[in-house]
């Protein structure tokens, strides 16, 4: 598995997106957050999580203002950067522990919700944004039209929730528990064909035997 997870690294930039190998450092480096935060006991200090939650939020604040420049804030292959996937997974890493600002910005519904739907959203974004573009004409740049590109960004999302929603609800949701019942049997008619050892009885070595 290691071998084959540093050759896909190694070639995730020829990858197409939609295609596991092209994303892997983004869940392998999440797997590390997820197995060193299992290991790691809660303590007393929520006013210092707090004070580095605050600092990472006004990060991504002034990074996507533009006022801050990380080194992958301006990298063109964004998603492609080893830096941008360990960048993301000590957020990750961070926000698990609590504090005032984690439980204002992840324990709302909003974020659940996204939570929950989040690989439908990660499926269907960009298809819904580019039929999005393709129905309705391009917005001027002018200040005139800042009102409606508010309008179209806000409508964008909630079609993208909305979208995302029934796909989980109705294919991914039901899809999961297919898989799993197609699963279960499989490893029935498979076990079925090994013949499982009984449980061993306790023996007695006596004298030279």
């Amino acid at each position: 598995m290691i071998l084959g997870s540093i050759v896909l690294l190694s070639y995730r930039d020829i990858f197409p997106g939609t295609f596991v190998g092209s994303k892997l450092h983004f869940f392998l480096f999440g797997v590390i957050a997820g197995a060193m935060r299992s290991k790691i006991k809660e303590g007393q200090g929520r006013k210092a999580m707090t004070l580095l939650h605050l600092a990472l939020v006004s990060l991504v604040v002034l990074m996507e203002m533009g006022l801050i420049s990380l080194p992958f804030a301006d990298n063109k292959e964004f998603y492609n950067s080893i830096l941008t996937a360990i960048f993301g997974a000590f957020l990750v890493f961070s926000f698990t522990f609590p504090s005032a600002i984690g439980k204002l910005f992840l324990e709302n519904r909003l974020v659940i919700f996204c939570g929950e739907c989040s690989f439908s959203i990660y499926l269907l974004h960009m298809p819904v944004l580019y039929l999005y573009k393709k129905i309705l004409p391009g917005q001027p740049a002018d200040l005139v039209s800042i009102g409606a590109n508010i309008i179209f960004f806000t409508s964008l999302v909630i079609i993208v929730l909305l979208v995302s929603w029934l796909n989980f609800q109705y294919i991914e949701k039901p899809g999961a528990r297919l898989i799993k019942s197609l699963g279960n049997r499989l490893k029935k008619r498979v076990l079925g064909l090994f013949p499982v050892a009984k449980s061993t009885q306790p023996f007695s070595v006596k004298g030279g035997n």
